[in-house]
């Protein structure tokens, strides 16, 4: 799994700078299918932008899972346990 947040607040926007001909995320994602450790590669992100960019390619590899979630705001009384 290759966790991709698209507003990290060190280096906004990072993973979808170009790096050469490819996006950053492209290169993670395309160097970690390439060692051949993995049967499968995933790549969780909340970033719509991030998503795409990885399954454009879907028709040229069967290799590409990707997966979105929604960011769930919590208060500190909502992860208290009881």
């Amino acid at each position: 799994m290759i966790p991709a947040r698209y507003a990290a607040t060190r280096f906004p926007f990072k993973l979808m700078k170009q790096l050469g001909t490819k996006t950053v995320i492209r290169h993670t994602y395309d160097n970690t299918v390439a060692t051949g450790l993995f049967a499968e590669v995933y790549v969780v992100t909340d970033s719509e932008l991030i998503f795409n960019e990885i399954v454009k390619k879907r028709r040229q590899s069967h290799h590409e899972r990707t997966a979105t979630r929604k960011r769930q705001r919590q208060d500190c009384r909502s992860r208290r346990k009881y």
